[in-house]
C-alpha cells in the first residue's frame, strides 16, 4: 500500500493553517482588544505577552502557503489569483501590524499612543480582510478559458434558501392577495424552467 501523498500534503496545509489560526489569532485578538484597553501598563502586559512568539506565529500562514506551491500549484495559481487583493491588503495589515509591534517598544511616551493606534489597525486590516478571503473561498471561484470570476451569492446555498424564502414571504403579508398570487405564479414559471432562486 503506497503513501498517498496529495492526501498527506492537504494534512500538512490544514495543519499549517490551523495553527496559524489559532496561534496567530491570539495575537491579532490582543491588537483588535487594544483600543478598549486605556491603561499604559495593562498594553504593555499585553503585548509582552505575545513579544516572545508573535513573529514565529506568522510563519505557519508561510508554511500552508509554500506547501500549497509545492504541492498543489494549479490550486495555488488559481486561489492567489482570485484572492489577490484581499490577500495584498491583508499582507500589508500584517506588515503594518509587526512595524508597530516592534517601534512601539523603542518609541518614547510621545510617539507610543500613535504605534497603539497603528498596531491595532494593522490587526484590525488583517483580520477582517482575512475573513474576506475565507468568504471569498466558501463562495467558491468560477475559471472559464483562463479567467478567474469570483461567485457572489446574494442569498445563502442549500437548504438555507428555503428558510430564506419563507423569511421573504413573511415580510410580504402585508400586500394585497393579488400580488401574492403573482409572486406564486412568478416562483411556479422559474422553478418550471430551472431558476432555483425564490
Amino acid at each position: 500500500m503506497g503513501i498517498d501523498l496529495p492526501l498527506l500534503w492537504a494534512i500538512i496545509i490544514g495543519f499549517g493553517l490551523m495553527m496559524y489560526v489559532i496561534m496567530d489569532g491570539f495575537d491579532l485578538g490582543i491588537g483588535i482588544l487594544f483600543p478598549f484597553v486605556p491603561d499604559r501598563d495593562d498594553r504593555d502586559t499585553m503585548v509582552n505577552t505575545v513579544a516572545p512568539v508573535w513573529d514565529g506565529n506568522e510563519t505557519w500562514l508561510v508554511l500552508g502557503g509554500a506547501a500549497l506551491l509545492a504541492a498543489f500549484p494549479l490550486a495555488y495559481s488559481v486561489i492567489l489569483s482570485a484572492l489577490y487583493l484581499p490577500l495584498v491588503l491583508m499582507l500589508a495589515g500584517l506588515i503594518w501590524r509587526g512595524v508597530a509591534f516592534e517601534f512601539r517598544f523603542k518609541a518614547d511616551d510621545a510617539h507610543k499612543p500613535f504605534w497603539d493606534k497603528a498596531f491595532a489597525w494593522g490587526s484590525y486590516i488583517a483580520a477582517f480582510f482575512q475573513g474576506v478571503a475565507l468568504g471569498a473561498f466558501i463562495n467558491g471561484f468560477k475559471v472559464e478559458n483562463d479567467t478567474i470570476q469570483l461567485v457572489y451569492r446574494r442569498r445563502p446555498p442549500g437548504r438555507l434558501r428555503t428558510a430564506w424564502c419563507h423569511l421573504a414571504r413573511d415580510e410580504d403579508r402585508g400586500d394585497s392577495a393579488e400580488s401574492h398570487a403573482r409572486a406564486r405564479t412568478t416562483d411556479h414559471h422559474r422553478s418550471a424552467g430551472g431558476d432555483r432562486r425564490c
